[in-house]
Formats: C-alpha cells, structure tokens, sequence
C-alpha cells in the first residue's frame, strides 16, 4: 500500500535525525532548547507518521478510523500489523505527542530524552513488523 510504505520512509527519515540527538547524554540534551525543541518535534513527527500507517492498513483491512492516535495503534494490533506490547508503547508515545502539541501541562525534559531513546528502539521494531504484515498481506 503506497500511503503506508510512504508513511513508513518519511519514520525512517525522522529516526535519522533523531537518532544523533538521543544518543546525547542527559546533560548535553538538558543544555540546548534548540536540541530539546528539535527532539520534540521529532518526536511528533514519529508518532503522526506511524499513526497515519497504521490509519492506511486500517482502512485497507475495511476497518473505520480509531476515535484517538492511542487507539489506531491498538487496532493495528488487532489486525496483526503491530505487536500487542509495542502497540502499548507506541500509545504511550502517543500520549507525550499530545502533551507536546497541546501544552497539556509542563514537561519533564528528562522524560522526553528518555522518550526520544526509546523511539529509536521501538519505531524500527514497528517499521520493521508493518513491513512484514504488508509482504504477507499484498491485498492490504
């Protein structure tokens, strides 16, 4: 599916540049708004690319739209396209990427540089799984 796969390399461009930015240790990270501004961003980016993926097999599984960015991971799962324990964490990305887009409430820097280290484990774990569920389902 072209949204998808499209979806799936704009994350991966995303992990690119978040990748040198993470692997910062806490202090440097602490040190700089505009890294602390970018890795934000980026953040958001991952999970608004990831969600929208998980929209497209979604949709091409004949399901409708999920009510939230947390509940389009888990339906993913309920699909086979993303394993159950990363469709949790991927909804708890989801949550920080509300938290930033909407100031819900003060952020812990520290908590997003964590944040950030995990993306880089958990995002290709979901690229990589989304492209196994697509070469086994060509129809979707």
């Amino acid at each position: 599916m072209e949204v998808v796969e499209r979806k799936l390399l704009a994350l991966a461009g995303y992990l690119e540049e978040l990748r040198p930015k993470a692997r910062l240790g806490l202090a440097a990270y602490l040190k700089s708004g505009t890294t602390r501004r970018a890795v934000e961003r980026l953040l958001q980016l991952c999970v608004e690319a990831a969600a929208d993926a998980c929209a497209g097999l979604l949709s091409g599984a004949g399901r409708g739209g999920a009510p939230s960015t947390r509940a389009t991971f888990a339906e993913a799962a309920t699909i086979g396209a993303v394993e159950q324990t990363l469709a949790r964490r991927l909804g708890d990305a989801a949550g920080l990427r509300n938290r930033l887009v909407h100031d819900y409430d003060h952020l812990d820097d520290a908590l997003v540089w964590a944040a950030a280290r995990s993306a880089l484990r958990d995002f290709p774990e979901f690229i990589a799984g989304v492209t196994t569920f697509l070469d086994r389902n060509p129809e979707n």
